[in-house]
């Protein structure tokens, strides 16, 4: 009985299965990233719009307006995110629009941005995650058959 061959054979067959695991766990992640924006608010008054932070104060009075009612609410096309724009009730209808068009012509496109380096971000782990074990195990197996060869009295 051959057991270096027989556990070779084990090894190939084992890293096939885990290649082909590991492609299909990481396919989607791949194929369709779906990077995470979450829901920007912005403020907006007669300097332009600004990006409100929970770090500034601005951030928690601008949450009280939003009880009061004036804010709008955008969803982006497609992404599962929205902006949320605060501003002034004083703000007639199509500025408000604009602004938020504008926003998310701004947010699609940082969407787009993040999807492409996360599709990267995910085919380099895909790729480790896929790799990685199969060479460790067959180095592992390698340095077990040295050593038991070691122990083996030699044939002349």
């Amino acid at each position: 009985m051959n057991w270096r061959l027989g556990f070779l054979r084990i090894w190939i067959a084992s890293s096939v299965l885990w290649l082909l695991g590991t492609g299909l766990f990481f396919y989607n992640f791949v194929v369709d990233p779906k990077p995470y924006l979450g829901t920007h608010r912005y403020y907006a008054n007669a300097n332009g719009v600004q990006l409100l932070d929970y770090k500034n104060d601005l951030y928690y009075k601008v949450l009280e307006w939003a009880d009061q009612g004036v804010m709008e609410r955008k969803d982006l096309n497609g992404t599962g995110w929205s902006i949320e724009l605060f501003g002034p009730a004083s703000d007639d209808q199509a500025t408000v629009d604009a602004r938020l068009q504008t926003l998310a012509g701004h947010m699609e496109e940082e969407f787009a941005i993040r999807r492409e380096q996360d599709r990267w971000k995910n085919l380099q782990s895909g790729m480790a995650t896929a790799l990685v074990p199969p060479i460790v195990f067959l180095i592992f197996g390698w340095g077990i058959a040295w050593i038991v060869g070691g122990f083996r009295t030699r044939t002349p």
